[in-house]
């Protein structure tokens, strides 16, 4: 499945869009272009964590660890879930590697994977020292390694994929939008 854009159709009513994939992707950039077209709210679990403890995302994992920082994203997940409202959703890169953020995603959001080669997102990522796993990770060859066990992840949860490479984030958006009007999620949009 790598490589190709794919479409399959979700089992549950979804509320919310939901942006996953690598960091770099273009998660957040997508989500607020299509929360802009679309007169949605836009809200990113990153900032959503550092709200609520007032911490950035490296002094988390320096001071507690990525565990509690997981920890945290996985309340700021579910409370942002909760919401009644449909809203645009960026996610970190790593939220899939709390298992339980999985089936709650799935239940409540169309999950777009924005695929992305680890060489263009790490061209991508102006501030290493922001992603703390990209500071600690020494070499490309974690990094890359790093990428393709959660494009595993992100392949098995997404509703569909769009590859970002090649493509414009307007580019990405207008293929996105097409294809969540394909799956029968229009409204969500609307």
């Amino acid at each position: 499945m790598a490589g190709m854009d794919v479409l399959t159709q979700s089992e549950a009513p979804k509320r919310h869009i939901a942006f996953i994939g690598f960091m770099g992707a273009g998660k957040t950039t997508c989500a607020r272009i299509v929360a802009g077209r679309y007169g949605r709210r836009f809200v990113d679990i990153d900032d959503v964590v550092v709200a609520a403890c007032g911490q950035t995302i490296p002094a988390i994992f320096e001071r507690s660890g990525e565990a509690q920082f997981r920890r945290l994203e996985e309340e700021a997940l579910a409370e942002v879930l909760a919401r009644p409202e449909t809203q645009i959703i960026a996610t970190g890169g790593g939220i899939l590697t709390t298992p339980g953020n999985i089936p709650l995603l799935r239940q409540h959001a169309v999950l777009v994977y924005l695929r992305v080669k680890p060489e263009r997102a790490l061209a991508r990522i102006d501030d290493v020292l922001s992603r703390p796993l990209l500071s600690s990770a020494g070499s490309t060859e974690v990094v890359f390694a790093l990428a393709q066990a959660r494009a595993t992840l992100y392949e098995a949860a997404c509703d569909f994929s769009v590859s970002t490479n090649k493509r414009s984030p307007d580019e990405v958006v207008d293929v996105t939008v097409e294809r969540i009007r394909a799956a029968g999620y229009g409204s969500l949009l609307a």
